[in-house]
């Protein structure tokens, strides 16, 4: 089973990769599932909270060379932050 500690990526498939935010609820579960999609290029989708601790858990699982192409976001805030961060 994948890992689901908070702020590890672990890989679901050769294309993806998932974080999970530090964001447990009754909503979220163990936390917000972001999931970092491609090689190369990398869709990010749903990057969870505007936590510092997340957004630099999703750029440390950014591999040399990759560059994000698109971004669905459900919150304006943490756009802003992940891509000030990159």
């Amino acid at each position: 089973m994948p890992d689901m500690t908070p702020g590890v990526p672990s890989a679901l498939s050769p294309l993806v990769r998932r974080i999970v935010a530090p964001n447990p609820g009754p909503m979220t579960g163990p936390g917000t599932n972001t999931y970092l999609v491609g090689i190369d290029e990398v869709a990010v989708i749903d990057p969870g909270p505007d936590t510092k601790k997340h957004i630099d858990a999703i750029v440390g699982a950014f591999e040399n060379g990759d560059a994000p192409f698109a971004l669905r976001l459900l919150f304006w805030m943490v756009m802003k932050s992940l891509l000030v961060s990159l």
